[in-house]
């Protein structure tokens, strides 16, 4: 135990005792309104209800929900109950995104907390900012290096899974995404959810 303090992040946050206890599953699906026309807003909704009920169900799993345009949406949990209303807020309407503020902060926020951490990310991949909203008038705005850093000083218990959406698609900041996260299951994917996440809701499993 003493030489585990000494180890890479990796092998100590996969450390699992003999307990028979699970690692905790934080889920976030974040889905983006920027520029959405009606059919990208069903796509979104329709990948969103499909990673709802890939992690539901899951021991010690738990499954959050935000929306970002102009501004940030704060997480909230996605229950039966609470998931056709958080659905709903997938709209048209928002034509601004701000992207890299929203992941970048939902990161650091979920980075925080122990377990396993998920975030699904339903993009279309551009950052698109009103530079005259009220947050930005006492702060610069994000940038990618801001948020590659960010992303590669995460662990293996962190993993990023960015989907296309939308009519209007700058794929380029979404696979990077996956690049930089250090975890080798992360992916990248259009129009679908990646098969990766099944393999980390697989994962669970007490080694």
């Amino acid at each position: 135990e003493n030489e585990m303090t000494n180890y890479p992040p990796l092998y100590r946050d996969s450390f699992v005792t003999d307990s028979g206890v699970k690692d905790t599953i934080s889920a976030l699906i974040l889905a983006d309104l920027g520029s959405l026309d009606e059919a990208g807003a069903q796509q979104a909704r329709q990948l969103a209800e499909q990673a709802y009920q890939l992690f539901s169900g899951q021991a010690n799993t738990q499954v959050w929900f935000s929306t970002f345009g102009s501004e940030v949406g704060p997480a909230q949990l996605m229950t039966s109950e609470s998931k056709d209303s958080l659905l709903a807020k997938i709209q048209t309407g928002d034509r601004s995104s701000d992207l890299y503020r929203s992941v970048f902060q939902h990161v650091r926020d979920m980075k925080k907390t122990g377990g396993k951490k998920v975030l699904i990310l339903l993009s279309g991949g551009v950052n698109s900012y009103l530079s005259n909203s009220e947050y930005y008038q006492t702060r610069l705005p994000y940038d990618t290096s801001d948020v590659f850093r960010l992303v590669s000083s995460l662990d293996y218990s962190f993993s990023l899974f960015p989907v296309a959406i939308g009519s209007k698609k700058d794929e380029g900041f979404l696979k990077q995404l996956a690049v930089h996260s250090p975890a080798p299951s992360d992916a990248y994917s259009d129009a679908a959810l990646p098969k990766g996440l099944e393999s980390f809701v697989g994962k669970s499993e007490v080694l």
